[in-house]
């Protein structure tokens, strides 16, 4: 295992890195606190969430102008979510299908 590795996820173009802020990139330490956001709005309530680290600073502009997604936005983020769901489920299906033989 890579160990510059640990502690990111690549999501495709995407990475984030639990030592630097999501949006300003800045690296963590005692005056630029770490916290995380919530992209999907805890008010909603979702079942799921995905969390960004972020700086408290950024986390404070962030929330100033988060809009509440229309609903039609976010079924097509949940759809889009269960479809991976289900597309991964199918493989871990097989996987187990072959160990039992």
């Amino acid at each position: 295992m890579n160990m510059e590795k640990i502690g990111e996820a690549n999501l495709g173009v995407v990475r984030i890195d639990a030592f630097h802020c999501y949006v300003c990139n800045e690296q963590f330490d005692r005056e630029r606190r770490k916290t995380q956001h919530h992209a999907i709005p805890k008010s909603l309530h979702p079942k799921r969430n995905i969390v960004l680290p972020v700086c408290d600073d950024c986390h404070k502009l962030i929330n100033g102008k988060t809009l509440i997604p229309k609903k039609s936005q976010l079924m097509k983020t949940v759809t889009a979510m269960k479809k991976d769901h289900d597309r991964l489920t199918g493989r871990f299906d097989k996987v187990l299908e072959k160990l039992e033989k």
